[in-house]
């Protein structure tokens, strides 16, 4: 998903890659939204966040990188108004926000050294 989101040239030649022709792709895709939907419905995010750690890992390998520095711009960029722009700058659409918010999130959950040094970007950002 992520791929054909960030690299829509590619899309023919990624689902042949693949095997799949758009209409199996769409199934696909439609499944499993729709499993996600569901279990989120129940409060369940085993498969949202299964999801957006993928989408984001192959975000990464096609070299958009959301590092601790540009996760602290955009928490300031929220905090400004200015989230279309930064997202644009980065490479971003919109949805990869609340996305790139739960995977910091679960990045972050057990690591205090990364907090703080989150916060410290975070104060950077708001000084600049």
């Amino acid at each position: 998903d992520a791929e054909l989101r960030h690299r829509p040239g590619t899309r023919k030649t990624l689902l042949e890659k693949n095997k799949l022709t758009e209409e199996q792709w769409s199934a696909v895709h439609k499944h499993w939204a729709e499993a996600i939907a569901r279990q989120t419905e129940v409060g369940e995010r085993k498969l949202l966040l299964a999801y957006d750690a993928a989408y984001v890992g192959a975000q990464e390998r096609l070299g958009i990188r959301v590092g601790i520095d540009t996760h602290a711009q955009l928490q300031v960029a929220v905090e400004r108004g200015t989230t279309s722009a930064v997202l644009r700058e980065c490479g971003l659409e919109p949805a990869d926000q609340m996305r790139l918010g739960r995977v910091w999130t679960q990045r972050l959950a057990d690591d205090p050294a990364k907090m703080k040094e989150l916060a410290a970007a975070i104060e950077k950002a708001r000084s600049s």
